[in-house]
């Protein structure tokens, strides 16, 4: 990751203009978290937005405290984090899918 990074690639956040990042002081907020995620993680579609799962960063700060120091965070109180943009792409139909192929046993 380090030599990506000094080649300038980003590879962890991969250029998004902005990240998400849900935390909790109590263990058992985690939950909550990742539901609050997942929610904006739905409606951020009706702004034009897109948004992606950061899972490097969640693992970045899961295993490397430096990352917590500089985002200010208490040790284990990140829950997960979204990277959130303008797609480069947009898609006005689904793709074309096979027909369901149903078979009902009884």
């Amino acid at each position: 990751m380090i030599t990506v990074w000094n080649a300038g690639i980003d590879p962890i956040l991969r250029g998004a203009p902005h990240v998400f990042i849900a935390t909790a002081s109590d263990s058992s907020a985690t939950v909550d978290g990742v539901i609050a995620l997942s929610h904006l993680e739905l409606a951020l579609p009706a702004f034009g937005l897109g948004a992606c799962w950061a899972g490097y960063l969640k693992m970045a700060a899961s295993d490397y405290e430096k990352v917590n120091e500089f985002l200010n965070l208490e040790e284990d109180s990140f829950i997960g984090a979204l990277m959130v943009g303008y797609p480069e792409s947009k898609y006005f139909r689904i793709p074309k899918r096979n027909k369901a192929d149903i078979r009902y046993l009884g």
